[in-house]
């Protein structure tokens, strides 16, 4: 009879053979822990939520945010490691036994574990150094993903792309990342032109233009825009280049009410033009 076996007959007996009285202890020991760890994730959590606030009460929001979610994610991972061992024990399966036997398996299993670590790892390093927070908008180069912080976990971090999708990124790959939510964005607007004949009423309605959008939307502009004018492209035509200064991580959507407001205003037969070329 193999190790397995024993413990199976063990369990039998156990449950099965012993009377009464002690199967109904043990439910009460197996309620009574379920009961605690609820208790205990429960005062944790708001442990978390108002003691951690406090502390770090002149921290901004987003950072309180990802500090607290991921120091949950830490020690939920632990409260259920400890709930498992407890339930196992209750059951009368040899938990010390299973633990040494591991040591065996536990050189295969430290390979595939790596990875794992190294997550975890890097989730710690991004709580402490806040490179990012929820809510912050971040570019990821070599994966070309932009999109905003919605989770921060302990072994992977959350990203909504800006067309929706929810993109899953293991805390191992985030080696290289543009935070775009804390420096101020050049935006290029580049009105093409399909010739320069009426130069001159094109340059009074983008100056126009330009200084109405500058009056709309002042509390997003940290600078007057330059109005750079006519710049050649590589298919042997001009742009028209106005350059804007734009707060945080404002640039993608004020682009486009910037690129809609000029060509409201510019005649449309130049962008027919363009488009019939």
């Amino acid at each position: 009879m193999n190790q397995s076996d024993k413990w199976t007959l063990n369990f039998i007996q156990h449950f099965l053979l012993d009377n009464s009285e002690k199967l109904l202890y043990i439910i009460m020991q197996l309620g009574s822990t379920i009961m605690l760890f609820i208790a205990l994730k429960f005062f944790i959590d708001r442990l978390f939520d108002t003691a951690i606030k406090n502390k770090l009460r002149y921290t901004a929001p987003q950072r309180i945010s990802t500090i607290t979610t991921v120091l949950k994610n830490a020690v939920n991972y632990l409260l259920y490691f400890f709930l498992f061992y407890a339930i196992l024990s209750i059951l009368g399966f040899p938990v010390g036994t299973l633990v040494a036997s591991a040591g065996i398996a536990g050189v295969a299993f430290g390979m595939g574990a790596k990875e794992f670590v190294t997550d975890v790892i890097n989730g710690i390093f991004i709580i402490f150094e806040g490179h990012f927070d929820i809510g912050e908008v971040i570019e990821l180069p070599s994966q070309q993903i932009i999109g905003i912080i919605q989770h921060i976990g302990i072994r992977s971090t959350t990203i909504k792309g800006f067309n929706g999708n929810l993109y899953y990124i293991p805390n191992r790959i985030l080696k290289i990342v543009n935070n775009l939510s804390r420096s101020d964005r050049s935006v290029n607007i580049d009105i093409p032109l399909h010739s320069t004949e009426n130069l001159a009423e094109i340059e009074t309605i983008i100056a126009q233009e330009t200084t109405l959008i500058q009056q709309q939307y002042a509390e997003y502009l940290t600078s007057e825009p330059v109005i750079l004018g006519l710049i050649p492209t590589r298919y042997h035509t001009f742009d028209y280049r106005i350059i804007f200064s734009i707060k945080n991580s404002d640039y993608t959507r004020l682009s486009s009410q910037f690129y809609s407001q000029y060509f409201k205003a510019l005649p449309p037969q130049e962008f027919k033009k363009q488009l019939d070329q």
